[in-house]
Parts: structure tokens; sequence; C-alpha cells
């Protein structure tokens, strides 16, 4: 007689499964998804390629989805969410570019030793080695590569923008694709371009894909040989017009908030808006609102917040710690009850009412005194 799921977790923890199930296979879960780096490859200065071995719980990822990435440090787990850029049934590969904008601290390992604070990222780029273990959630998001596959697509991206379009396109290479392709790739620099070799090899494996670079801030004068090979200069009409594709069935934009929304603003002017497809931005809003009381009922802890920022970004200036992934509505990993009190979603607008409901601390600003399960 097999135990049900239910039962099973009330005579064994999944907890307790998974500690005594690590001791004999690390990968060894009840439901969790773990992941072995089995490699490691330099993308740019600031940014590598980790190549995974999940176990069997990973159900795969279409392109154009998201994966959390958790790592434990100092004893604190943490998230952050990463466009793979291949996956399949039992790999991931995830480009991480290196964020300098301190996060966590980070402890003294040795006496006599440094201690500050590091990104995420940072840490992900120092510490974590071929043989490393790390939890992944399932795949998440709707804006993926559309099926049946339009006849005719723009790839705008910007920066780490790129990793879901390189895996849109070894998709679309792999079922050998006759759709007419374009990919827009903007970087600050040459250094800082992402998959430029491969980009350039699948031009010979797509017929009727063409890829276009430009570049924002160029640190040094261009050869006039290379100055026929860059565009310069942010999203442009003239950017759009060297594409020679002017309406796709199918427009796809990733990259920085500012990318997105020139891209939207344009597609907008030039009645390309239906076609455009996008994850929600997060708006930059500026402190300087009114401050409200935002108090924990666990721990009735109390932080006196700005009526303009995030939640979730004051919680962690506060030390709260709350769990979080994306950062940008997408996950729901930070989501909890609010008690007390009202917010506004920051990609809609729209305000809450004051009852008991469950928001999400990355996309929720205070609008008055809170009161939060936390």
């Amino acid at each position: 007689m097999f135990l049900n799921a239910s039962r099973l977790d009330t005579w064994l923890p999944e907890a307790v499964f998974d500690y005594y199930a690590g001791l004999c296979a690390p990968l060894w879960t009840r439901r969790r998804v773990l992941a072995r780096i089995t490699a490691i490859h330099p993308e740019t200065p600031t940014a590598n390629t980790l190549v995974l071995q999940t176990n069997g719980h990973w159900k795969g990822c279409l392109p154009g989805q998201h994966v959390q990435l958790t790592v434990e440090i100092n004893g604190v787990r943490h998230s952050r969410s990463y466009t793979p850029t291949f996956a399949t049934a039992n790999t991931v590969h995830l480009t991480i570019k290196r964020i300098n904008t301190p996060t966590v601290a980070e402890h003294a390992s040795a006496p006599g030793s440094a201690t500050g604070s590091v990104s995420v990222s940072q840490w992900i780029h120092q510490q974590l080695t071929p043989g490393s273990i790390v939890e992944l959630s399932q795949a998440f998001g709707t804006v993926v590569l559309p099926n049946p596959r339009p006849t005719s697509m723009v790839l705008i991206a910007g920066g780490s923008g790129m990793t879901p379009m390189l895996h849109i396109l070894r998709t679309l290479a792999k079922e050998q694709s006759r759709s007419n392709i374009r990919l827009l790739q903007y970087a600050p620099t040459r250094d800082e371009l992402l998959f430029s070799e491969e980009l350039l090899q699948l031009q010979q494996q797509l017929p009727h894909y063409r890829s276009t670079t430009a570049l924002t801030q160029p640190t040094e004068p261009l050869e006039n040989q290379e100055e026929s090979m860059y565009l310069s200069g942010h999203f442009c009409d003239a950017h759009w017009d060297s594409l020679a594709i002017p309406a796709p069935d199918w427009i796809l934009v990733c990259g920085p908030s500012g990318l997105r929304r020139q891209v939207a603003a344009w597609a907008q002017n030039n009645h390309l808006d239906t076609r455009l497809h996008y994850e929600p931005v997060l708006p930059f809003s500026p402190p300087g609102g009114k401050t409200v009381q935002v108090t924990s009922a666990r721990s009735e802890r109390q932080l006196q917040a700005d009526t303009q920022l995030p939640l979730l970004q004051q919680a962690e200036a506060a030390g709260w710690n709350p769990t979080s992934g994306c950062r940008q509505g997408l996950c729901m990993s930070c989501h909890c009850k609010k008690l007390r009190g009202q917010v506004e979603n920051l990609l809609t607008g729209q305000l809450s009412d004051t009852a008991e409901e469950v928001i999400r601390l990355c996309v929720s600003r205070p609008v008055t005194d809170l009161h939060l399960d936390l």
C-alpha cells in the first residue's frame, strides 16, 4: 500500500526526508528541483554561464520563460530570477551578469579576513564552482515563443535581456525554421556583448535570420570597418529601419526598463503595439513620498516607509530579509498577507482595499500605515 503525498508529509516531513535523502545522493529530494553545476563558461568580463544538471523533478522550460535560482548565503536563502539560454529534460544553462550593488552581508571566512556586503550575483560568481548544488524553481512566465511560430519576428534585447533571445534562436535553429528573423542587440561596449560568436554561427543555420548590434556607450573610437558593423546610440527609427522588416508578426523586447519603454512608445506611434510583447516593467520611483508606518505582525518590528518605494526594497533595507525572487511581480515569491492598510500595485496603478489580502512586496508601495503577516 502506497502513502499519498499528504499522508507521507504527516509521517515524514519533507524537510526531514530531503535532509536524509541528500546524505545518500545530493540531488535527491521529494519535490524540490536541485541541480549540480557541471561547468562554468565565461561570456564577458562580467557574465558567466552556469551549466546545470537537474534532478528528476525538473519539468522543462519554454523559450522565454524564467526560473528562480536559490542559494544559501550565511545561513539565509536568497533567490533571483534568470532566463535560461538552453534547457532540456535534465539540463539548464543560466547566464548570470555580476551586479556590483551590495544586497547581502558577507561574513569573514577566516580570522583576520575582511567582511562587507556583496550582491547575490557577486556571491554566485565568487563562490559557486563545478560541483556546487543549487535549487531551481519550475519555469514560469507567459511571454514565450508562440506556437505555431510567427512567419516573421523581431527580437530586441539589451544587456542580459539577450538570454531569452538566445534560447529562442537555438530553438528555432533546432527546428530548422524558415521564419524571417531579425535580432537587434544593445550593449554599452563591445566587451559587454553576449554570445557574439554563436549569434554569427546561427546565421548559417537559420537562412532568414540577421543580427544587428548597437553600442550605446563605446569607450574607444571604432575603425572605419568596425563602424559599418555597429549602430550607435539608443533605439530609434533609424535602428528599426536597418532591420528591413517593417511589419513583423511578432516583436519581443527584453532588457532594461528604459529600452522597453522606448520600444513600447515607438510601437504605439507606429501602430505595432498589438504585435509587441514584453514582461511588465516596474516603473522607477525616486524616494521622496510621505512616511507611513509598516508593522510586521509576527515580530512586531516596525519601519518608517516611503510611499514612493516598493515594500520589498524597504523591508530589505530594514533588515527584515523577506523571501524574494524575480523582483518584478512575476514569480510570487515575495507574496505575503496584508492584514490592514492600503497599497498600490506599481504595475497596474490599482489601489487595494483595506481588508486582508495577499500582496506582492516587490510591486506594492504603501499608501497608508500597514500591518503585514511577516
